[in-house]
C-alpha cells in the first residue's frame, strides 16, 4: 500500500492524459510535489477480491519506484492483466511508466 502523502484524492476531475496498454490503462498528469497514485481494479475484471487485493499489492511495488516524481498517476487494471504472469507484468508496468514519468 502507499502511504498516505501518495495516494491521489479522488475529488475533481482525473488527470487529462491517458495511455491505453493491454494491460492497464493511465492517466497521468504533473502535480505538484511527489508522486499521487491510485490503483483501481474493478468487480468487473475479477469477482474475487483475494486476486484484485493481490493485484493492487503487485502494481503498488512498481509505483514505489516512482516515489520521487511529481506526477498524478491512475491506474485501471484490465482482466488480460490477471493472465499474466507476474514477473512479465511488473516488467511491463515499470517499463510503461519509466517512459511515462521520467
Amino acid at each position: 500500500m502507499l502511504p498516505r502523502k501518495n495516494r491521489y484524492v479522488f475529488g475533481g476531475a482525473f488527470p487529462k492524459k491517458v495511455v491505453h496498454t493491454p494491460f492497464l490503462t493511465i492517466r497521468y498528469a504533473k502535480s505538484e510535489g511527489a508522486l499521487h497514485a491510485a490503483i483501481v481494479v474493478s468487480k468487473k475484471t475479477s469477482k474475487k477480491a483475494t486476486e484484485r487485493n493481490r493485484m493492487k499489492r503487485l502494481l503498488s511495488e512498481s509505483l514505489h519506484k516512482h516515489k520521487q516524481s511529481n506526477y498524478s498517476v491512475v491506474l485501471f487494471v484490465k482482466k488480460l492483466a490477471f493472465s499474466t504472469q507476474k514477473r512479465e507484468l511488473q516488467d511491463y508496468v515499470d517499463s510503461s511508466l519509466n517512459s511515462l514519468l521520467e
